[in-house]
């Protein structure tokens, strides 16, 4: 009987093992199975996999921005100067504008960047930080319309010059050498018309930070905007909250008399790229083994360097979303966009609680004054970063 015992606790300690063993090796077969792996692609390979609908004979851009470095802002500089050099656009030039930070601060990041990254050949023009209606009485504002944690520009200007090699090391957040090269005498405004004239019809004016720029450029030349190929707007918020109040974006909220008179200048197209979009592409580990995977460029290896202290010690980044990366994406691959609809758009510009509130009806429905823009509401979030890491890594 002790002999059947024994048998039978031996036969189950087995079968038990067995069982245990074979669901191990189904966990680390469902482990393995879910690890992805990711390798840079050549050019022909990248445009195997994505249809590009765009080329540097008809597609002219210009990056208005706020950039410093190293925000989304800059990520989309990248996309660009890599697009440039792959021959998908032509990238014209940028122009320093408020919004993220004084134009102080983005002419010395922007100038640093493209010494850095060995693109002194694009021009960088200076533009203003200064709202149509001036700056505003923050804390004042706040009172009216809710308080906001962030508000850019505004942080600096205790601290404000218009010299940018001053701003080194004040306001300035690059790291990189100081830049050798200098901006244009060309304002902003003034460069912007120069270029639409000299490229009439394929002209794309990405405003990606405060809208001062490109509204005076309008108010300087009626017919500038007719005279483009369109505008993208990163900016608006419209089916979801904002990122702190109701209806409210920190582009638009700089200017809002600005954005209100871009988006009724009578571009051909106006596309917008709203918070909306930016909840639906939220950044995370697995955008960084991309950029890791994938890392053959110097573009790529400024970006792995930033992340790597966040991702490699098992942090996650305390802001999930990154706007403006989306622009430039969407706009040479449509493809990307999951959920695209016409709306008619509009922002409040008379002072009270829905200040710089965004609105966007459906085509058809909207009042007198409202201008009519493809809206991207939706993007598919993970071949969004497949194609950012792809197109940093190209050589």
């Amino acid at each position: 009987m002790i002999m059947i015992k024994k048998f039978f606790s031996v036969a189950l300690s087995a079968l038990l093992l067995a069982g245990c063993t074979g669901n191990v090796k189904k966990e680390e077969a469902k482990e393995t199975k879910e690890v992805k792996s990711y390798s840079a692609p050549t050019k022909q390979q990248f445009e195997q996999k994505y249809k590009i609908v765009t080329d540097s004979a008809n597609n002219k851009v210009i990056l208005d921005a706020d950039v410093t470095y190293i925000n989304d802002d800059m990520y989309a500089l990248f996309e660009l100067l890599q697009a440039d050099k792959m021959g998908y656009i032509k990238l014209l030039g940028l122009t320093a504008a408020g919004g993220n930070a004084l134009t102080s601060s983005v002419t010395y990041d922007v100038l640093s960047a493209l010494e850095f990254f060995d693109r002194k050949d694009i021009p960088l023009a200076v533009g203003t930080d200064v709202p149509l209606s001036g700056f505003k009485n923050i804390d004042s504002l706040m009172a009216v319309i809710g308080k906001m944690p962030y508000v850019g520009a505004y942080s600096q200007l205790p601290k404000y010059t218009d010299n940018y090699l001053k701003a080194k090391g004040v306001t300035t957040t690059s790291n990189l050498p100081e830049p050798t090269i200098k901006p244009i005498e060309e304002p902003a405004w003034d460069f912007m018309i120069r270029q639409v004239n000299e490229n009439p019809g394929k002209v794309t004016i990405f405003a990606i930070g405060g809208y001062t720029n490109v509204a005076k450029a309008i108010q300087k030349d009626p017919e500038f905007a007719k005279k483009a190929a369109g505008i993208v707007y990163m900016g608006g918020v419209f089916d979801v909250p904002g990122e702190a109040l109701p209806r409210v974006e920190i582009n638009w909220w700089y200017d809002p008399e600005a954005v209100n008179i871009c988006l009724n200048a009578g571009w051909k197209k106006q596309l917008v790229i709203p918070h909306d979009a930016a909840t639906t592409c939220l950044k995370g580990k697995d955008m960084y083994d991309m950029y890791k995977a994938k890392n053959t460029t110097k573009i790529s290896q400024a970006i792995v360097d930033s992340l790597a202290p966040i991702y490699e010690n098992g942090k996650e980044e305390f802001l999930k979303f990154c706007w403006d990366p989306i622009t430039v994406a969407v706009y040479l691959c449509p493809d990307l966009i999951e959920k695209i609809e016409p709306r008619e758009v509009a922002i409040e510009r008379n002072m009270g609680l829905s200040y710089a509130s965004c609105m966007a009806w459906f085509a058809g429905t909207g009042p007198k004054g409202t201008a009519p823009c493809d809206v991207v509401f939706k993007v598919k979030r993970d071949e969004l970063w497949d194609f950012v890491s792809d197109l940093y890594s190209l050589q």
